[in-house]
């Protein structure tokens, strides 16, 4: 599935960087600038709430997988309660 428009990258490219971050948690800024090749956020309008999903699902299950308790504040930072 088509993740964004403007600068074209897919599912599959968020969820092969995801893999290769190997448990570790990630940002939006960063998984963006990856998939995209290092190209800015131009509108935003399709790719931020999708991958907004995408990153909270993976930063769930670190936070399960790691026995931690963790509140996402906003997609960029994580903070333990």
């Amino acid at each position: 599935m088509l993740i964004c428009n403007c600068n074209p990258f897919n599912e599959d490219d968020v969820k092969a960087f995801l893999k290769d971050k190997k448990g570790l948690p990630v940002t939006l800024s960063e998984v963006y600038r990856e998939c995209s090749g290092g190209a800015a956020i131009r509108c935003g309008i399709a790719c931020i709430p999708r991958l907004t999903d995408i990153i909270e699902e993976h930063n769930r299950a670190i936070e399960v997988n790691n026995g931690t308790v963790a509140k996402i504040l906003d997609v960029k930072t994580l903070e333990a309660v």
